[in-house]
Order: structure tokens, then sequence, then C-alpha cells
């Protein structure tokens, strides 16, 4: 049977991994052809188990594509390791290379977003001049999740889906350090509030108006740095899909991904027609430029 373009992915990056930790010390047991196979957790075979010592890495490799469908098994193999000592789980995402149709569409998304969400925040600032802090609140708490999931699809970050909501997301992100303690705090703190307001139907003022001006005040500048003037939207990836500020930081960040051969590095060999050693050191200004360059002449990667 031929294999889909996820699996063939999967396989891929899993062969990527298990030659990584093995250069590392680490004795790999991996769910391929021609290596040691995994012990079975719970009556999975992982895809692939790294040890060293007392350390224990369980690895899973999903595509966006395949994660869904699984997430009960990445949810046992995850409190599976949490519960034996010296044992971690990751989760690692791997994507195919966008094309242009998928671009067009993340782009779109973006927009629909961007106007979601400054609309949202047009919205919350009108609540805080009429001093109702109740509407303020309920607004507030569906603009500030619509911001963390921006965050986390970005990050390519899992969440099970039954945690999709404001406390699952902010706790998820904060687990990856991907947002601050202050943001965490906010999360909960709104959480609270709109749990007064909807559970006890307390139509009154929840909040003061410092107190809600202040908070306007905070997803304002959240909006800015994670929204359509902040960083992460400028230009993306065209091998992993993550999205960067300046074609600068794109440009050192394909380079030294996944070094010396991997899939960012390969891209860059056939986009500038150049092999590693050639680019590979003290040439990120000169890549981002060519990047800029091509990006903006064409609105698309090449493949």
């Amino acid at each position: 049977m031929k294999e889909s373009l996820s699996e063939n992915l999967e396989k891929r990056k899993v062969a990527q991994l298990a030659k990584k930790y093995s250069a590392k010390g680490y004795e790999v047991f991996v769910n391929l052809p021609n290596y040691k196979s995994p012990q079975r957790i719970l009556g999975f075979m992982p895809d692939l188990i790294a040890k060293k010592g007392a350390e224990t890495i369980i690895i899973e490799v999903k595509t966006s594509n395949s994660i869904r469908g699984n997430e009960d098994i990445i949810e046992q193999l995850s409190r599976y390791a949490k519960e034996i000592p010296g044992t971690n789980f990751d989760l690692v995402i791997t994507n195919p290379r966008p094309s242009t149709s998928t671009h067009l569409k993340i782009e779109a998304l973006e927009a629909e977003l961007n106007i979601l969400q400054e609309g949202l925040l047009t919205d919350i600032k009108k609540a805080v001049e009429q001093n109702r802090s109740d509407l303020a609140v309920l607004l507030a708490v569906r603009l500030l999740e619509s911001l963390l999931a921006r965050l986390a699809v970005r990050k390519s970050i899992y969440v099970p889906l039954e945690k999709w909501n404001l406390i699952g997301l902010s706790n998820r992100l904060a687990a990856e350090h991907v947002i601050s303690q202050a943001v965490t705090k906010l999360a909960k703190q709104l959480y609270k509030k709109r749990n007064a307001i909807v559970h006890k139907l307390d139509k009154k003022a929840v909040l003061s108006p410092e107190e809600t001006s202040d908070i306007y005040k905070k997803l304002l500048k959240l909006t800015k740095q994670w929204g359509r003037t902040g960083k992460m939207v400028e230009v993306m990836c065209p091998v992993c899909q993550k999205s960067f500020n300046s074609f600068l930081n794109l440009a050192r960040h394909m380079v030294l991904k996944d070094r010396p051969d991997g899939d960012h590095i390969q891209w860059l060999e056939g986009f500038s027609g150049l092999p590693f050693d050639k680019f590979g050191w003290g040439s990120d200004k000169k890549i981002g430029i060519a990047l800029k360059n091509y990006w903006m002449k064409h609105r698309q990667w090449p493949y």
C-alpha cells in the first residue's frame, strides 16, 4: 500500500530524531525497520524511545493532519510519562511544505482574525467608556481566548480539544513558556470574573473603572504584540509554517533549525543553488535579503 504524505513525513522525521539522539549518546528504540523496536506502552508502540542513564524520552511524531484522531493516545503517553520518574514525553509536529493555496488560506484567516480582534477591542473600549465592566469582561475573555488560540496554532502547540478554552490554552502555552506569568494571571482573572457574571447572573459592575481600563490597555498591548502589527505575522517559513517579524530572523531560523541536512537546509540549497557549506556560516543577512526580494516580487515561495 502506498504511503500517505503524512506517513512519509512522519517516518523521515522519526529517522532524523533517531540519528540526533543517537549522536548525543542515547540508546534509541525506533518503530522503523532496521532499528531495535521500542517497548509497547499501554498497548501502543511509540515512534521512538531514547534512553541515557536514568533518563527516558518517549517521542511521538505527527503531522497536523494525522494528529486528529490520535488525541487519546497522545494524552495517555503524556500521562504515563508524568507518572514515571525520569521520563518525559515529546510530541513532535512535522508539517508538509505549504502550497500556494495553503498560504492564501492562512493569510485569509489571519485577515479575518485581525478584523475580529480589532472589533472586539473597539467594543471593549466602548464598554469601558460606558462603565459596563460586565460587558467589557465578557468581550475581554473572547478576545484573549482568540489571541491565545492564534499563538497555539502559529507555534504548532498541541492543545486537546476539550481544553480549547481560555484556561486550557493559557495553561498549555504557559507550560511551553510561550506566554508570561502576567498573561496567565490575566487569563485566570478574566475567567473568574466571567463566571461571576454568567453563572451568578451578576449584571452589576464586577470591576472598578480603573481596573476595567487597565484590562483594556493590557489587551491592546497583547493584540499589537501578537496581532496585525506584532511579531510572527510578517513572513512565514516555507518549510514549517512558523512566522517571523523579519526576513533576517526567518533566514537565521532556516539556517539553524536542522543543520546540516534537514528539511530547512535542503529547501535553502534548492532556493539558493548552493551547498550548505557555502551559506551555513555568516550568510544570514544575504539569505534574508534574497528571501525578501523573492517574496516581495512573487508573494509566494517557489515550492
